[in-house]
C-alpha cells in the first residue's frame, strides 16, 4: 500500500530553485534514506513533507488515517519541562478531552434541572467513547514503556529536560515522536550526539519498526543498516534506488563511469567529424561536409557527470619522528569538580593511530583538553611528548576559531601567507571569492570545520589529536578526510563516533568506561567482537558459577584411563613441545606490536588466537598429567 504519494514538488528561495518536478513514492514499511550534498535541499524537502514548509508547485498526499513523527535536528521542546511533560505534549488533544470529561463530571453533579443534565450526560457519553477509542485510559502506562525502550529510567520521567545530555535529549525527542505510535518517521539527521551505543541501538529499534521511515543522515553505517531504498537528490532532481546504501554507492559509481565514457566517446566522434567538415568544407567534398555538418548539429549532446565538488587536502611529506610521541602515565581527570577518572596509562608510537571511544558524558573530549593543558604547560609529570613531534589539535567546538574576524582575516592571522597565497588556499577548501567576507560566526558547522582543518595542517604537523573530525561533514568531504587520514605518515589520537573512522583509520582502540581506559589491539568492529565475546564469557562463567552453586553435591566419579601410560606419555611430551612453540610464538608477536609502522589489527588477531591455543593447549595438558598419574598410582 502506498503511504506516501508525491508528483512535481518545486521550492524556490527568492531566486533560487531548490528542487522541481521531485516525485515520490513510497510503501508502508519501507525504509528509505534520503541523500544528497549539503546545500541540496534535503532538509528543506522533508520539512515539506512533514508541513512546516509550503511547497512553491506540485501535490503531496498520505495514505487515509496515516500520521507521523517528525524528527528536527535541532531540540523544539521547553528545556525546564520534564521528561514527561515533553512526551506528554504528544497527547495534547487527548489531555485536552480528558479536562473537558473532568469538567463535565462537575457540571452533571451540580446540574438541576434534567433536562440540562441529560443533554451534559450525553455529551459527557460521547466525550468518554472519544477518549477511550484514542487510548487516553492507557496513556501513562504507554508514556512509561516508551521511555524505558529507549534506555531512560522510570525516574528519569521527573527529570527535567535541560538536564539531560545531547544525546539524551535525541532521545527525547524520538520518545515524544514514537509515543502516537506513528505510521510514518521523518528523521532529519537523527545520530547527531548519539554515542555508539546509541547509534547501534536506534539501529536495531528502526529495523524492527514495523511503520515506515525516510531519514536523512551522513552515517553511511546507520543508513546501510536500516534503509532498504535510497533517495539521491542532486542538481535539483531526485533519482530513486531501490536498494541498501552500500549497493547504491556502487551502482551510482558504475553509472557515472558509464556515463562518462559515453561522454568522452561522443566527443572524440565529434572532433572527428569537425575535423572532416574543416578539410572538406571548400573541396569536391563539400556537399558531404554540409550533410554531415547538419547532422552533427542535430545530434543530441551528451553531458558529462557533474562532479561534486570536493575539499582538496592534498598531502605532504611528515618529518620522521623519534619512535616514542606520547607518554600519558597516571593522569587524573576532573572537570568542573567532577572526578571523571584517574590513573589513566597508555603510550602512542610513530606511525600508530590509536582510537578513544566511550559513551558520552565520560570524559573522551575533556582527556584530549586536558593532554593539551598538560604538554602546553611544559612542566608536566604525567604527559610527556616525544621528541622532533609537532602536534596539531582539531577541537570538534573550533573554539580556535575567531567568530569575529572574516574567513581571510582568520586565514591571515592563522597562517604566515600573502593574500593571495590565502585566497588559493581557501579556494583547495571549497572557500570561493564572495565567501572570503563572510564572518566566522555566519558559517556552517561543515564550513568551521572545513576551515579548521584548513588552518590545522598549514604547518605540516607529524602528530594529530583529533575531536570528532568529521562531525557537520557531508559524505563526500568526510570522505576526502578520512582518505587523508589513512594515508597521514604521522601519529593520530582521535575521539570519534564515526565508524568510517574506526574502522578505516585506526589500528588501536581505547575504551574509556568506568574511570579507566582498557586497550584492544585492533579497530572497531575487532573491539566490538572482542567485547562481545568477553561479555559472553563471563555470562556464561556467572551461569555455571550460579548452577554450580545450586547443584547437590555428588560424589566423585571415579576414572578408567582409555589409554595406555605410553600412549599417554608421548601425548603429554607432544603438548609440552607446542606449549613451548607457542610460547615462543606469543612473545615474538608481542615484540612485534612495539615496532613502528607495525600492522597492529593483523598482530592482534594472530596473538589472540596464539593465546587461545595456549589455553586450550594447557588445558588438555593438565588432563592428560592427572590421568598418567591416576594410571601410575595404580
Amino acid at each position: 500500500m502506498t503511504i506516501l504519494q508525491a508528483n512535481g514538488l518545486e521550492k524556490v528561495f527568492i531566486t533560487n530553485t531548490i528542487f522541481k518536478d521531485i516525485s515520490i513514492s513510497i510503501n508502508a514499511g519501507q525504509k528509505v534514506g534520503l541523500v544528497g550534498p549539503n546545500g541540496a535541499g534535503k532538509s528543506t524537502l522533508m520539512k515539506c513533507i512533514a508541513g512546516l514548509e509550503e511547497l512553491d508547485g506540485g501535490t503531496l498526499s498520505f495514505a487515509k488515517g496515516a500520521n507521523f513523527g517528525y524528527l528536527a535536528q535541532r531540540v523544539d521542546f521547553d528545556l525546564e519541562k520534564t521528561l514527561r511533560e515533553v512526551i506528554l505534549e504528544a497527547f495534547a488533544d487527548v489531555l485536552a478531552l480528558n479536562t473537558e470529561i473532568r469538567q463535565l463530571e462537575l457540571d452533571i453533579s451540580s446540574e438541576e434541572d434534567a433536562e440540562k443534565q441529560a443533554a451534559l450526560l450525553h455529551d459527557y457519553q460521547e466525550k468518554q467513547e472519544r477518549y477511550e477509542k484514542l487510548g487516553g485510559y492507557a496513556v501513562e502506562s504507554h508514556v512509561k514503556g516508551i521511555v524505558l525502550g529507549l534506555g531512560f529510567a522510570e525516574s528519569d520521567l521527573e527529570r527535567r529536560v535541560e538536564s539531560f545530555s545531547g544525546g539524551e535529549r535525541t532521545r527525547v525527542m524520538l520518545a515524544r515522536q514514537l509515543a502516537r505510535d506513528p505510521d510514518i518517521l521523518l528523521l532529519d539527521e537523527p545520530t547527531n550526539h548519539l554515542d555508539l551505543p546509541a547509534i547501534e541501538w536506534l539501529e536495531v529499534f528502526l529495523k524492527n519498526f514495523k511503520g515506515t521511515v525516510l531519514v536523512i543522515s551522513h552515517d553511511e553505517y546507520f543508513l546501510d543498516a536500516i534503509v532498504d531504498t535510497v533517495m539521491d537528490l542532486e542538481n535539483q532532481s531526485l533519482t530513486t534506488y531501490p536498494m541498501g546504501f552500500f549497493k547504491y554507492k556502487e551502482e551510482k559509481k558504475r553509472q557515472r563511469a558509464v556515463q562518462h565514457k559515453h561522454f568522452l566517446e561522443q566527443q572524440k566522434h565529434i572532433a572527428k567529424e569537425l575535423e572532416y567538415i574543416r578539410r572538406n568544407r571548400a573541396g569536391v567534398n563539400s556537399k558531404q561536409a554540409r550533410g554531415r555538418e547538419k547532422k552533427l548539429m542535430r545530434e543530441t549532446r551528451l553531458a558529462d557527470i557533474t562532479e561534486t565538488e570536493n575539499i582538496n587536502i592534498g598531502t605532504y611529506a611528515v618529518d620522521e619522528s623519534a619512535r616514542f610521541v606520547l607518554s600519558v602515565n597516571g593522569l587524573d581527570l576532573d572537570v568542573c569538580g567532577k572526578h571523571l577518572a584517574e590513573n589513566l596509562t597508555f603510550d602512542i608510537q610513530a606511525r600508530e593511530k590509536v582510537a578513544i571511544i566511550g559513551r558520552n558524558g565520560v570524559g573522551k573530549s575533556s582527556l584530549l583538553k586536558k593532554i593539551i593543558t598538560e604538554i602546553e604547560s611544559g612542566e608536566s609529570k604525567t604527559v610527556k611528548l616525544g621528541n622532533r613531534v609537532r602536534y596539531a589539535y582539531f577541537d570538534q567546538h573550533q573554539m580556535a576559531l575567531d567568530e569575529s574576524l572574516t574567513v581571510l582575516e582568520q586565514t591571515l592571522a592563522s597562517c604566515d601567507l600573502k593574500i593571495s597565497e590565502a585566497k588559493t588556499l581557501l579556494a583547495r577548501y571549497l572557500f570561493r571569492e564572495d565567501d572570503l567576507e563572510r564572518k566566522v560566526a555566519l558559517l556552517s558547522g561543515g564550513e568551521k570545520v572545513r576551515l579548521s582543518f584548513m588552518i590545522l595542517l598549514f604547518r605540516e604537523p607529524n602528530f594529530l589529536i583529533l575531536d570528532e573530525p568529521t562531525n557537520h561533514l557531508d559524505m563526500e568531504s568526510k570522505e576526502i578526510i578520512v582518505h587523508f587520514l589513512k594515508a597521514f605518515e604521522g601519529a593520530i589520537l582521535v575521539v570519534s563516533h564515526d565508524r568510517e573512522v574506526l574502522n578505516g583509520v585506526t589500528e588501536r582502540t581505547l575504551e574509556m568506561e568506568g574511570g579507566t581506559l582498557t586497550a584492544y589491539l585492533g579497530n572497531y568492529s575487532y573491539y566490538k567482537e572482542k567485547k562481545e565475546l568477553l561479555q559472553a564469557l563471563a555470562q556464561e562463567q556467572a551461569a555455571q558459577a550460579q548452577k554450580a552453586v545450586a547443584a547437590p553435591v555428588a560424589a566423585p566419579k571415579k576414572r578408567t584411563p582409555s589409554v595406555s601410560k605410553s600412549k599417554l606419555r608421548t601425548e603429554i611430551e607432544r603438548l609440552e613441545q607446542k606449549i613451548e612453540e607457542l610460547e615462543e610464538k606469543i612473545d615474538a608477536l608481542n615484540d612485534a606490536l612495539t615496532q613502528p609502522g607495525a600492522r597492529y589489527s593483523e598482530i592482534a588477531r594472530e596473538l589472540d588466537e596464539a593465546n587461545a591455543d595456549l589455553e586450550e593447549t594447557m588445558e588438555t595438558w593438565q588432563e592428560k598429567s592427572e590421568l598418567l598419574e591416576e594410571a601410575q598410582s595404580k
